[in-house]
């Protein structure tokens, strides 16, 4: 999760309790469905800086569910008894969780999810779309296999998101008839980086040189296949975590550092990592508008601007005066063409005569 979207996410958990609440200092347990996710933690971080920016003395108590569906229900229930003001839940899955839910709206405890999936009886659930997500990232991957080859096939049905976008993956792998999968693993979510491994490992061994790239439902899982693949010497497979465009360079997952880049990447031959097409590379790169389109409008006008009749008239009438060029012509707030005077001085010695082109 890029470091705008974790800011986002939590703004807005704190904007809804701000309207839902009107005490000062508020009572609230945080559901994590597993508190060793990266993910998750920078969510926590951001609505943490935000309580500190802003001075909120606000109380709130962190119950992890250890990526237990049923452990998460069992969370949510405890928060509902022990009547908190507010109850936010992270990256969970509330499949189990229909009848805490409905303590939890029968003692009017309102509960806000981030990526976590709508059910009716949450407030709201800050999230992406999981599906345009992979729907960018799953097409690069193959494409960058020219169409061709033999992948390991990475999913986690146990989160809405992750879900959605193994199904994703699913769909276009049967646009890719020269694409086999090798073999297909569901990560257990209660350990998901040791099951990664201990699954890439025996991969590994199995298929060796036969894989030419890995698709991972998001980066963690990416960084544990990537460990391995390098331990064996597989340095030409691509590898490839679903996670929303952000800043993100090649050095931070080649350096191990999995916290420090969130986009798609692509495993290079000498075993770094490479950004995916389109993705942000460094949030210090000057941003640039395409070249071509500031020259698109730097040459637009309204139809109505005094420049565009004057152009008008002189072209209906060949030995009609010509376009000023003169300081003051334009409106300071109409988008200026192009001057066709001579580029000397301000112009005004060039008033009133034509210039090629």
């Amino acid at each position: 999760m890029s470091a705008m979207w974790r800011k986002a996410a939590a703004l807005a958990v704190a904007g809804f309790l701000l309207n839902v609440t009107s005490a000062n200092a508020l009572n609230l347990a945080w559901v994590h469905a597993n508190a060793a996710a990266q993910s998750e933690q920078r969510v926590k971080a951001g609505f943490d800086a935000w309580l500190k920016e802003t001075g909120k003395d606000w109380n709130v108590s962190l119950l992890d569910s250890g990526g237990s569906g049923e452990r998460t229900a069992s969370n949510l229930q405890d928060a509902a008894s022990r009547g908190v003001d507010a109850i936010i839940i992270t990256m969970a899955d509330l499949r189990a969780s229909r009848a805490a839910i409905d303590a939890a709206i029968d003692a009017k405890i309102p509960i806000i999810t981030v990526d976590s999936g709508y059910i009716p009886g949450v407030l709201v659930d800050v999230t992406t779309n999981n599906w345009a997500m992979s729907s960018d990232v799953s097409p690069y991957l193959l494409n960058e296999l020219g169409g061709k080859g033999s992948i390991i096939f990475l999913r986690m049905a146990e989160h809405h998101g992750t879900r959605k976008r193994g199904d994703v993956m699913e769909t276009i792998l049967k646009e890719y008839p020269d694409v086999k999968v090798l073999a297909e693993h569901n990560i257990d979510y209660t350990a998901f980086f040791e099951d990664t491994t201990s699954t890439m490992q025996d991969y590994a061994s199995r298929f060796g040189d036969e894989i030419n790239a890995v698709w991972a439902p998001w980066d963690e899982p990416a960084q544990a296949a990537i460990n391995v693949l390098q331990a064996a010497g597989l340095k030409t497979v691509k590898v490839i975590g679903n996670r929303r465009p952000s800043q993100c360079n090649s050095r931070s997952l080649q350096a191990g550092r999995s916290d420090d880049c969130h986009s798609q990447s692509a495993l290079r031959e000498d075993g770094g990592l490479r950004p995916a097409s389109g993705s942000r590379r460094s949030s210090s790169r000057k941003k640039t508008r395409p070249r071509s389109y500031r020259r698109r409008r730097s040459t637009w006008m309204p139809r109505w601007s005094p420049s565009r009749t004057a152009r008008t008239s002189s072209r209906s009438d060949p030995k009609g005066p010509a376009p000023s060029c003169g300081a003051g012509s334009h409106p300071s707030w109409v988008p200026q063409r192009r001057s066709r005077c001579a580029e000397s001085g301000n112009g005004s010695e060039n008033q009133g005569k034509r210039v090629p082109g």
